[in-house]
């Protein structure tokens, strides 16, 4: 708390203002309380008080705000000022009550920072997060949810149907069970779904979620994320079909393929090498010893001298 007179003077002080500024009170007392202050405040102060005085407008008084404030260090830092007018036997006052919101200011700053690195990574990675209260039905999503279901950010409602509604019509019904049973049984929420955009695009979306729980077992939140994984299915896709494809093929073809893990000595195979060799695909587990009983015993060295040629000297093993 700091008074002064009409000509900025200080009159007297509160013991929290020396900790606040670091100055003492012999420091203080009869100082102009511009010496408080930064500039542009500083070398205004005078003049505010002046125009105060002589025109009766003003623009602090009775009126709280932010301004900054300046130690015996250099220091500049926020507070809240707020101040009334005094006036008692023909004198004339003014005091200020004064906080130093330093702290706070930190904190809704770093705050800050952390929501714009939040939704940067959420940005980055096309993910969602949102938390249901099962107990009010609100349901809060961040803003790459809107997106994500084809909306620009902001204009999608917030909302439990607003969010099934976006869901692929065939997708639907899977989602909602998924949801129930996770509420009801305890089941971790985990779907693959799609979702149906305004303007018809069919993306793919990866769902994860689990219930907030009272000490009883009442549900109380589900939380959740939301990831596009609409490039990952397409390439499965074109996998499949690429497999699908290359399997015709061989088949077509009679021409297997195969890979052997030298470390571990696994065997994978095709399955026209198990029709090549006789045998229904799958029909046993593939194995080296496996793949010699398979041949015919005359051949048998000829295949291994060419497989160790191969090995020890870098040559291509082929063989008929």
């Amino acid at each position: 708390i700091i008074t002064i007179d009409t000509k900025g003077n200080i009159k007297s002080i509160n013991p929290a203002v020396t900790e606040i500024f670091g100055y003492s009170e012999q420091e203080l007392l009869g100082q102009n309380v511009k010496i408080l202050m930064p500039d542009p405040y500083h070398s205004k102060h005078d003049g505010y008080i002046e125009n105060y005085v002589n025109s009766g407008k003003s623009k602090i008084i009775g009126i709280g705000r932010t301004v900054e404030g300046k130690r015996k260090n250099g220091e500049i830092f926020p507070l809240d000022l707020s101040v009334t007018e005094i006036k008692s036997h023909g004198n004339h006052y003014f005091t200020g009550l004064v906080r130093d919101i330093s702290e706070r200011v930190a904190v809704e700053t770093e705050l800050r920072k952390s929501q714009a690195r939040f939704a940067t990574g959420q940005k980055f990675a096309n993910i969602g997060t949102w938390d249901w209260n099962i107990q009010t039905g609100e349901l809060y999503w961040s803003e790459r949810i809107g997106p994500l279901f084809g909306y620009p950010v902001g204009e999608l409602e917030t909302s439990y149907d607003n969010f099934i509604n976006a869901v692929h019509p065939d997708d639907r019904q899977a989602v909602i069970d998924a949801i129930n049973t996770c509420v009801d049984k305890g089941v971790e929420y985990n779907i693959e779904h799609r979702c149906l955009w305004p303007d018809g695009t069919v993306r793919w979306l990866h769902e994860k979620g689990d219930v907030v729980r009272s000490e009883d077992g009442s549900p109380l939140d589900m939380l959740g994320v939301v990831e596009d994984i609409t490039d990952r299915k397409q390439t499965e896709e074109a996998l499949a079909e690429n497999a699908s494809l290359l399997k015709e093929a061989q088949q077509i073809g009679k021409i297997g393929n195969w890979s052997l893990d030298i470390s571990t000595s696994d065997l994978t195979w095709s399955d026209e090498i198990y029709r090549i060799f006789g045998y229904k695909p799958n029909e046993f587990a593939p194995s080296y010893d496996r793949f010699f009983s398979t041949l015919h015993p005359d051949d048998v060295d000829k295949i291994k001298q060419s497989e160790k040629e191969a090995f020890e000297h870098n040559k291509p093993h082929s063989i008929d």
